[in-house]
């Protein structure tokens, strides 16, 4: 891409070592592969983009290629949100993208957004084996025109691609016809916050501690499973 980028936006931060695992929900994401979307929508500091980097560390997420883009809210400009969305794909296959580069760039994107999808998912379906692309706090986007794309993209991109969208907030995208057709993986916050067993390892594991089953349950709910 010619225009200068901000690499550390394709960087996923590492899961911590003293996080406490949610095996449910990688093995979750492992199995909604099989279909175009996963969705993780839960409030701030719920885990989401953690909950991503420790299925990124385990042994299916090991294997798969993956790219990562965490957005803000200057990329809600339609320009600059798919220039990124191409560059963070460079890091699946180099070169991506640079078919649809110079229609990014277009005064007229509105007119041309047919042609810039055509471009990018024919790029997309040249790569040969299945791949990933995370785009995280994707509730910082307003642009309708990029959601209009975005839903567009969704419901054609290329069998061997799956998205997964980590946001505050549910996104403007076809997710009724996703869910009906069973396309669609979600993870909200309920599933995200802990159980007394898992608040008994977070504790355990940071103090040498005895805790009653009682006062467990008593700060689980106190907490309301936030850790």
């Amino acid at each position: 891409m010619a225009q200068q980028l901000l690499k550390t936006k394709f960087h996923l931060p590492a899961a911590r070592a003293d996080v406490v695992r949610h095996s449910r929900l990688t093995d979750l994401i492992d199995r909604g592969l099989e279909g175009p979307l996963t969705l993780i929508a839960a409030p701030a500091g719920a885990g989401k983009s953690t909950l991503v980097g420790e299925w990124r560390e385990s042994a299916n997420g090991l294997g798969t290629r993956f790219a990562w883009l965490s957005l803000d809210d200057a990329d809600s400009d339609p320009v600059r949100f798919f220039t990124y969305f191409a560059a963070a794909l460079d890091e699946i296959r180099p070169g991506i993208g640079e078919a649809a580069e110079s229609l990014f760039r277009s005064t007229n994107l509105g007119a041309q957004r047919t042609e810039i999808l055509t471009a990018l998912i024919n790029e997309m379906a040249e790569i040969e084996d299945d791949f990933v692309l995370g785009l995280n706090d994707y509730h910082v986007i307003t642009d309708e025109q990029v959601h209009g794309m975005m839903a567009t993209l969704v419901e054609q991109m290329p069998s061997q691609m799956h998205l997964l969208i980590a946001t505050r907030h549910d996104p403007p995208l076809p997710l009724a016809r996703l869910r009906a057709r069973g396309a669609l993986t979600e993870i909200r916050g309920p599933e995200l916050q802990f159980g007394t067993a898992e608040t008994a390892t977070m504790l355990l594991a940071s103090e040498d501690l005895e805790i009653p089953e009682t006062l467990l349950a008593d700060l689980t709910e106190r907490t309301e499973g936030w850790a």
